[in-house]
């Protein structure tokens, strides 16, 4: 069965994080049966990830990181890329 992990890089003293941090978790709640999801502290784990800038949300398929998008997005265009990789095999 293939996975799909979703890995966001978003904090409190970011103000452009807490303009995408409502959709973001609207998200998680719909969708957290189907994927992994998982709220990364940058300064712990945004080296291993290489993240430049927040917020940061990084989706990976099966192992593989199959799309990164940095800044702020609208949360459809992260539901798109949700579902085109969660029903993709």
């Amino acid at each position: 069965m293939s996975t799909l992990e979703v890995k966001t890089f978003i904090e409190d003293w970011c103000p452009t994080c807490q303009k995408v941090a409502p959709g973001l978790l609207n998200l998680e709640s719909r969708y957290n049966t189907k994927l992994s999801w998982q709220n990364l502290n940058t300064d712990q784990h945004g080296g291993t990830y290489e993240v430049g800038a927040i917020p940061t949300v990084i989706f990976v398929k099966d192992g593989v990181e199959v799309e990164r998008m940095v800044g702020e997005r609208p949360a459809f265009l992260y539901e798109e890329t949700i579902l085109k990789y969660l029903f993709k095999r």
